[in-house]
């Protein structure tokens, strides 16, 4: 089944943002217990420093390239 799009005209854009140094935390902790209501019984950051300075790096750098991308999509005609 191929989902399509349905297209319409518009000026506006709704974009809601969520405190990145929460979503940062909260994705770590989806991402390694698997869902979204479990808490890991431990610190990340202090337990596992290394992972932890590359967790922040790659999703910030994920987010940033969506952004762009979103704010591109919004503004080219």
């Amino acid at each position: 089944m191929q989902l399509k799009n349905i297209g319409f005209d518009s000026d506006k854009v709704l974009c809601v943002v969520r405190n990145p140094l929460d979503s940062i935390i909260s994705f770590a902790t989806l991402s390694n217990t698997m869902s979204h209501a479990a808490d890991m019984e431990f610190k990340v950051s202090e337990l596992y420093p290394e992972w932890w300075a590359w967790w922040v790096k790659y999703i910030c750098d994920q987010q940033t390239q969506f952004f762009e991308k979103l704010v591109r999509h919004c503004t080219l005609e």
